[in-house]
């Protein structure tokens, strides 16, 4: 049996699209394990996990997408529990361990300073760290090369 992995893109007219993993579970394939990071670029992202996520209950903008099907041995519903909206980020089945063993971005804005010539940083969020999980989840056999395909058609606002 086979689960589908989907990519939920939360739209933004001014920054930059923010983007999580949504595992749906068995029973409801609108509700399930959101796995995202959460912060911004000055102080930096931490993982988190939204259990029992109902997509239809966000008032967000939002789109899902397709990453992957994939064996649900890589997966594992979370006991239904109600008003635990955001859950330790202790992982529960294989798909979640190798998601929260990629490091969330840290603090990539810098001050501006008065006069030097700095280098151009790449300022590293969400979207980033989803790209990175994909690409791992890729390489170990988890997720098809579609995947990688999936995220560069993705909205990035």
């Amino acid at each position: 049996m086979t689960r589908q992995i989907r990519l939920v893109v939360y739209h933004s007219c001014l920054f930059a699209a923010h983007w999580s993993f949504f595992v749906p579970s068995i029973r409801d394939a609108n509700v399930g394990s959101r796995l995202h990071v959460t912060g911004d670029v000055r102080s930096g992202f931490q993982h988190a996990i939204s259990r029992n996520y109902d997509l239809r209950q966000t008032a967000r903008s939002h789109t899902t997408y397709l990453l992957a099907d994939i064996d649900d041995q890589y997966v594992e519903d979370y006991p239904s529990v109600e008003d635990i909206p955001e859950a330790p980020v202790e992982p529960v089945c294989k798909l979640e361990e190798v998601v929260f063993s990629i490091p969330a971005p840290g603090p990539s804005l810098r001050r501006s300073s008065s006069g030097a010539n700095v280098a151009r940083v790449q300022q590293l969020n969400c979207q980033d760290w989803i790209k990175e999980c994909v690409d791992v989840l890729v390489s170990q056999g988890i997720f098809p090369n579609s995947a990688v395909d999936a995220l560069k058609n993705a909205p990035r606002n």
